[in-house]
């Protein structure tokens, strides 16, 4: 079986439990958006809720995975492995714990330093620092089901974790359909499902152990410390979380731009993670485990195959995605969620957002993608230094656009920061292996002629079709014209593409 067929076969897998779990991610925001709409309330939650969901994306974008993968993948001894992780999970659980002690306590003081927007209201401080106590447990069962993600991931068990992350939404679902008459408001029914989401997660992965043969260990030696991997581990999950980290400051400017503007950035950034979870995140979760060997055993010409076949369905994903998002942005906002409390003063503000937001699609999935393969060289400092590079022209740009151009210019500074990081590490890779540039740079042409005709066909459709689903036409009507026109224009690495995930080899 060749990597690359055995690589698209993982992908499909995180792929269909990383699509429902993003449907039902959409599900559950809709539903905030119906009770809530973009009003102070929804922010209140959006806001409390960036803590714990800085941690979910540390665990859902396999940040920890990425240094931890490597580590496992040099132990091939079990039971020095066993001893290892078990060290690993002593420490994750200590400081996840910490951590929620700190959000239960030190609630308000945190609320101040992260978004001080909302220190000119004392009850809207007060609402989101009630709102994080009731999820920090989260903090706690996410920092060890980042150890387990990593260990399942190791062992080329993608399904599992991909799962948890569907049970997360359901949980929060099934909280704000059943329960939310027991709370003061729908708010605290979200925020007591983000916390019992958190425990089904790690608790979840408990019941497949045996499938990793792991087995909890006392055994302490210099080969199963864990303080190397943690000394990686800081850069590389500042690295691969920078986008959240981004997030984090965007919310904390939209913190002082009034009601509204925190909310319809998530609502926005919703619909960018569902792209990204079904175009990026199962490339580069299933890459890491299959490019570490080839990084260990010196094969740099077939890390360079498999970087530039990953990068080109990256390309392929996301050029179109972007397209579409930005062009059919107002429509999409309104079918997803203009309903209930969110009228259409609330779509044109997540409309906004999304737009911007589209355009460093490719951007993130090319630094995903060459970040992972940073991580299976073990080197940290590129990654950390294209994120240190985006999160400081996310600031800048920030403080410059936030204030004109309100919740757009969030988004856009984002998108100018993704730009920023993606560039750093193309520029660097070479250090490592020698990518196609022309080959890449064709099939981007392609593709570009491509989406440029489906746009083309969305703008001449979108002013003959009328009816309550024709965004759906459009979005099927985009799809079908983008497809043809990428099957004619890519004969021979749509083969290729085809011929990997039908399990055939591939030159």
């Amino acid at each position: 079986m060749s990597i690359r067929k055995d690589m698209a076969g993982a992908s499909l897998v995180v792929i269909l439990w990383s699509g429902l779990s993003k449907i039902c991610g959409l599900i559950r925001d809709a539903m905030v958006a119906f009770f809530l709409g973009t009003s102070g309330a929804a922010d209140a939650v959006y806001l409390a809720f960036q803590l714990p969901n800085l941690f979910r994306r540390f665990y859902g974008d396999g940040a920890f995975s990425s240094v931890l993968v490597p580590a496992l993948s040099q132990i091939p001894d079990r039971d020095r492995k066993n001893a290892f992780l078990s060290r690993v999970f002593l420490i994750m659980g200590t400081a996840g714990a910490v951590a929620a002690f700190l959000a239960v306590f030190f609630a308000k003081p945190i609320v101040s330093i992260f978004f001080p927007g909302v220190i000119r209201d004392a009850a809207t401080l007060a609402t989101v620092a009630a709102l994080l106590r009731l999820m920090s447990a989260y903090l706690f069962f996410a920092s060890l089901a980042m150890v387990c993600k990593g260990m399942f991931e190791s062992a080329k068990i993608f399904s599992v974790s991909a799962a948890t992350s569907l049970l997360f939404n359901l949980t929060v679902i099934i909280f704000l359909l059943f329960f939310r008459n027991a709370f003061t408001n729908p708010a605290h029914a979200f925020a007591v499902g983000v916390a019992a989401g958190g425990a089904i997660q790690f608790l979840t992965h408990l019941l497949f152990l045996k499938q990793v043969s792991f087995r909890f260990s006392w055994k302490k030696s210099r080969e199963t410390a864990a303080g190397p991997l943690f000394r990686r581990a800081v850069p590389v999950m500042l690295a691969t979380g920078v986008f959240q980290l981004n997030m984090l400051v965007g919310r904390s400017a939209a913190s002082f731009l009034g009601t509204g503007q925190v909310s319809s950035l998530d609502y926005a950034s919703r619909i960018i993670e569902i792209v990204m979870g079904l175009a990026v995140l199962p490339v580069a979760s299933t890459l890491l485990p299959h490019i570490s060997p080839l990084a260990a055993s010196g094969d740099k010409n077939g890390s360079a195959k498999l970087t530039g076949f990953s990068m080109k369905l990256v390309i392929i994903a996301t050029v179109p995605a972007t397209v579409g998002l930005y062009l059919l942005a107002q429509p999409i906002s309104a079918l997803l969620f203009q309903r209930g409390k969110f009228g259409a003063h609330s779509t044109l503000l997540t409309a906004d957002a999304l737009g911007y937001f589209a355009l460093g699609l490719l951007f993130l999935g090319l630094f995903r993608v060459l970040a992972q393969v940073c991580f299976s060289f073990h080197d940290t400092a590129l990654p950390f230094r294209a994120a240190a590079l985006a999160f400081t022209v996310n600031l800048v740009f920030c403080i410059v656009l936030a204030g004109p151009m309100k919740n757009g210019g969030i988004a856009l500074s984002a998108t100018i920061a993704s730009l920023a990081g993606a560039g750093v590490l193309i520029a660097g890779i070479r250090r490592h292996l020698k990518l196609a540039v022309k080959s890449l740079a064709a099939t981007l042409a392609k593709t570009g002629i491509a989406a440029a005709l489906m746009a083309g066909g969305i703008l001449y459709l979108s002013g003959r079709i009328n009816g309550k689903f024709t965004v759906l036409l459009l979005i099927g009507a985009g799809i079908g014209i983008y497809s043809l026109a990428l099957s004619l224009l890519m004969m021979g690495e749509w083969k290729e593409m085809k011929t990997a995930i039908k399990g055939g080899q591939t030159p």
